[in-house]
């Protein structure tokens, strides 16, 4: 058994709480994941039939769920446990998402599947809202995974050093650096410090 990617959040913390019809308290279902949504979260149903999108799912894979939101005809939740894991899933390389940055959302997907599961998105889109049953989606080219952002919008902690947001938080993680950032953009972020302003954007030309 794999260990839950993140722990469930508050439930003023989770993103599309304030749409939904929240339940007096969130509970857990052992859900089987059949694709991944636009936007990241992954698609199961749950024992009444109702699809789930959970964040920190992916197809193939079982996992225990704590539903934090419900609606007639479907709810939101987030991955507690993973008991059967996708031959995708790796651990999150980045000690910055362990202690709470939000900044990546696929880090927990083999990098070389990801592009695979964005092909699978966009042709369930087209099948579902374009009527487009038969469309053929090819992957384009791609940059490395990591050291490939020159820019960076970037959150300011309290005590002045930068950072992005934990997800669905106001909470700044400061950075001590930044796998997905160039070389050159990541060496700043250690050692910066910002009065005044609770965003700036960085860039560096390579």
């Amino acid at each position: 058994r794999c260990p839950r990617r993140n722990a469930p959040r508050k439930l003023g913390e989770w993103r599309g709480v304030p749409r939904l019809g929240v339940m007096s308290a969130p509970h857990t279902e052992t859900v089987t994941i059949e694709k991944m949504a636009a936007g990241g979260d992954a698609i199961g149903r749950l024992p009444d039939g109702r699809v789930v999108f959970v964040e920190g799912a992916l197809p193939g894979e079982t996992v225990r769920v704590s539903v934090m939101a419900s609606k007639k005809d479907f709810a939101k939740g987030v991955v507690d446990e993973v008991l059967e894991p996708a031959v995708d899933r790796v651990l999150p390389p980045c000690p910055e998402i362990v202690r709470g940055c939000g900044g990546c959302g696929w880090q927990h997907v083999r990098p070389e599947a990801q592009m695979g599961l964005k092909v699978g998105i966009v042709v369930d889109s087209l099948r579902r809202t374009a009527k487009l049953g038969d469309a053929v989606v090819k992957p384009g080219g791609s940059v490395s995974p990591w050291g490939y952002r020159t820019t960076a919008r970037l959150s300011v902690a309290p005590d002045g050093r930068v950072g992005l947001r934990e997800a669905a938080s106001h909470v700044t993680v400061a950075l001590d650096g930044c796998m997905v950032a160039h070389p050159s953009l990541a060496a700043l972020l250690p050692g910066l410090r910002v009065r005044g302003a609770g965003e700036l954007t960085l860039r560096v030309s390579v």
